[in-house]
């Protein structure tokens, strides 16, 4: 039995507190028009990921087939712009070791702009490996949502 469930089984009247506003999210004490707003947004996203996950492949092969045109883009060995971060993230460690980096400059923005594109190929890399583990888990879900 939640908190709700046990505060409204009793006869006295008690207001709501703070934890078990907390617990949902402020939804509890928050106005009707927030309350609606923020059930149009959610259901907005939810409809939105529903979306997502049927477009994602189901059959083993297209699954499969999916998850390689991923991780070996053109026929490469890695995923886009992973080989690139790596190489990048080598050459950062003695770029920094050299560089007197306390006063704003070429180098520091050199470097920055760097760490940027080892940030955002990497960033990249995440995203694709994490459609990789929604596809792969596509065919479970759909399964189980059949029965």
């Amino acid at each position: 039995m939640t908190i709700a469930q046990r505060a409204c089984a009793t006869d006295t009247a008690r207001p709501v507190t703070m934890w078990e506003n907390e617990a949902v999210k402020g939804m509890a004490l928050s106005c009707d028009k927030i309350h609606e707003n923020n059930m149009d947004e959610i259901a907005a996203l939810r409809a939105r990921q529903a979306k997502y996950e049927a477009s994602l492949p189901v059959d083993p092969r297209d699954v499969i087939k999916a998850v390689q045109d991923m991780m070996q883009p053109k026929s490469e060995t890695y995923p886009d712009r992973f080989e690139e971060s790596l190489h990048l993230s080598h050459a950062l460690r003695p770029m920094i070791e050299m560089l007197d980096l306390s006063h704003p400059g070429p180098d520091r923005d050199a470097l920055l702009w760097i760490t940027d594109r080892i940030m955002f190929g990497l960033e990249d890399v995440q995203r694709n490996l994490d459609r990789i583990g929604d596809i792969l888990g596509n065919p479970a879900r759909v399964k189980r949502q059949a029965a």
